[in-house]
């Protein structure tokens, strides 16, 4: 897996949310986003946790 996929993916929603927060309904809009801000947020920790996993494996 490349680990810039979650900076990827955080690029595109930042780009796609006030497009997709003007179309869409209020309520709809609501909660694409959101749960889209989670999917984001969970794929920096999981990015950030196989970074950290690495390095400490690295450790004599």
């Amino acid at each position: 897996m490349w680990i810039g996929l979650p900076l990827l993916f955080g690029a595109i929603l930042a780009l796609a949310a006030p497009w997709t927060g003007r179309r869409l309904p209020p309520r709809s809009a609501a909660w694409s986003l959101a749960s889209a801000a989670v999917s984001a947020a969970g794929a920096w920790v999981t990015a950030l946790a196989m970074l950290g996993f690495t390095l400490v494996g690295q450790v004599p």
